[in-house]
């Protein structure tokens, strides 16, 4: 058992296997997903919207928690979840049943929806090296 201050040798295969769950999810959600950080108390996670069909952050976390059968506790040492990050970012934590760890989630915030315009032929030929010397 670990004390909070000792690393569960055991987490970062359990993470392992939790990711190709949580990717499938996110994937289909309209996200990608990134790891970092050292695996050894929690699963950092970063979302990334990904297409423009990327749902609200509120639902993707669903979707990931069921997806790896977590719960989010409210108000957890006076934290609230989401947790507002820098740059736009949610935080939620989604702990494991009977690890204890859990996920430590950022999401990206979706861009305003703005249609870039289509990719049109060129106006002007592209250059050759014809006639060059």
């Amino acid at each position: 058992m670990s004390d909070g201050k000792h690393r569960d040798p055991t987490f970062p295969a359990m993470f392992a296997m939790l990711y190709q769950m949580l990717a499938r999810a996110a994937r289909a959600s309209g996200y990608a997903l990134a790891l970092h950080g050292s695996m050894g108390r929690d699963l950092d996670v970063i979302a990334c919207p990904w297409t423009d069909e990327a749902v609200p952050a509120e639902e993707l976390v669903e979707t990931l928690r069921t997806s790896v059968d977590g719960f989010i506790v409210k108000n957890h040492r006076s934290e609230t979840n989401p947790t507002k990050k820098p740059h736009g970012r949610l935080g939620w934590s989604i702990h494991l049943t009977g690890s204890g760890t859990y996920i430590d989630l950022s999401v990206m915030p979706r861009a305003a929806r703005k249609r870039l315009p289509k990719a049109t032929a060129r106006s002007t030929p592209a250059p050759t090296d014809e006639g060059e010397a």
